[in-house]
């Protein structure tokens, strides 16, 4: 469970490996999420109980596990939000790239059908029969 002491809240953590079990305070917990933006957990952001157990996992059996308070809170970002609008400047940039690439493409292709069907032409006055 939390606890208050001297230096502030802290959390406990558990690491249990091979029967050996380290118990340790945190105060602060830095967790980064899969968008890249660093999450900090600190006073009563803090879970109540992390355990760590080590060793093989397989199915039904947890390597960590976090016991959060009843009411969990979430932690403090240190990332600033910032409203993204839609579409921004990068979007248009992109919707003009794509149209040109479009456009290029389309000419190249009426370009090619314009000498094939010159090709076949050329071909087909060559070789009368």
């Amino acid at each position: 469970m939390k606890n208050e002491v001297i230096e502030g809240r802290y959390c406990k953590w558990m690491h249990i490996e091979n029967g050996n079990t380290i118990v340790r305070r945190v105060h602060r917990i830095e967790v980064q999420g899969k968008d890249g933006r660093l999450y900090v957990l600190e006073d009563d952001g803090l879970p109540d109980t992390v355990v760590m157990n080590t060793g093989v996992g397989y199915r039904g059996h947890h390597l960590a596990q976090v016991l959060l308070d009843p009411n969990p809170t979430l932690g403090r970002e240190r990332v600033q939000q910032v409203d993204n609008v839609w579409p921004n400047g990068r979007d248009a940039l992109h919707v003009s790239i794509g149209f040109m690439g479009l456009l290029v493409i389309r000419a190249l292709a009426y370009g090619v059908s314009a000498f094939a069907s010159g090709l076949h032409e050329a071909v087909l006055r060559t070789t009368s029969w």
